[in-house]
């Protein structure tokens, strides 16, 4: 029975070991047109909005630089905090976060912030105001974070988390297993 059970956890492990990164999506061409007045959740991640501090969700085709096409975008309004015009989610483990921004204004490039669940500015990275742009933030520690404008109205279209496994599992030598 007990080398059974070694066997079976041995099994999980090697399966597991080949899950691959965690990945959580906000595709924003998915989500349905309407004004957020209070804070929604959109699988894996939280819009933050109030009555008189709104995000909206409308058509707008765009396409990236690179070549990706969105149908829609989230539209912050302006700059943001925890409480209000910010996007939230969690990492377990260390992650890359790719997402395609625009400033809201077409002659003035804006910054996007990456903050830790207290308000702490981690990175940031620029929302040109002529070409929506693959923005990539890295992240090395878990915990909650949230996206936010830095000053002034941004355009989301998609955000991307790839979590990636901070340690390699270590297993026993095949010799040593009974």
């Amino acid at each position: 029975m007990r080398r059974f059970f070694l066997i079976l956890v041995l099994l999980a492990a090697v399966l597991l070991s080949f899950a691959g990164p965690v990945t959580k999506e906000l595709n924003v061409s998915e989500l349905e047109n309407q004004t957020l007045t209070s804070s929604v959740k959109f699988g894996d991640f939280l819009v933050t909005a109030t009555a008189d501090k709104t995000v909206v969700i409308e058509p707008h085709a765009k396409t990236a630089s690179d070549g990706m096409n969105f149908t829609k975008r989230l539209k912050l309004g302006g700059s943001g905090t925890a409480q209000y015009r910010s996007i939230h989610f969690r990492i377990s483990a260390r992650a890359k976060v790719i997402i395609y921004a625009i400033s809201s204004s077409s002659s003035e490039d804006r910054k996007l912030g990456l903050y830790k669940a207290d308000g702490t500015l981690v990175s940031t990275i620029p929302a040109l105001g002529q070409s929506l742009e693959k923005g990539i933030f890295e992240i090395t520690e878990p915990g909650d974070y949230y996206i936010a404008s830095t000053n002034a109205g941004i355009n989301i279209y998609y955000i991307r988390v790839e979590e990636h496994d901070a340690e390699a599992i270590v297993r026993p030598d095949w010799h040593t297993v009974e």
